[in-house]
């Protein structure tokens, strides 16, 4: 299962090790990719939605969605979006490890 923590702008903090098989990168070339980089086009307003929901509020939901790998082939995947809130509720952006 490829994991994948975000920045509220879609810059990628950082992944596992299957994530990043997952797109073809090695992953030590994943960090800093956009989220919208690697997300065909035909799936990036239907991802965007999700994360709006998400964003005001929404619950964690799932999208299958095709990622664009470094080589520049399509790969579908499922796909689950959740926020990790801090302990007021409000947004918590991880660090960069």
């Amino acid at each position: 299962m490829g994991i994948v923590h975000a920045s509220f702008e879609g810059q990628i903090l950082r992944c596992n090790a299957r994530f990043a098989q997952i797109i073809g990168y090695p992953q030590e070339e994943v960090s800093g990719i956009s989220v919208r980089q690697i997300t065909a086009p035909e799936d990036a307003a239907e991802s965007a939605a999700i994360i709006r929901r998400i964003v005001n509020g929404g619950d964690a939901d799932s999208i299958e969605k095709r990622y664009i790998r470094k080589d520049g082939s399509a790969i579908w995947a499922r796909t689950t979006v959740s926020m990790q809130r801090d302990g007021q509720g409000g947004r918590f952006t991880p660090s960069p490890s």
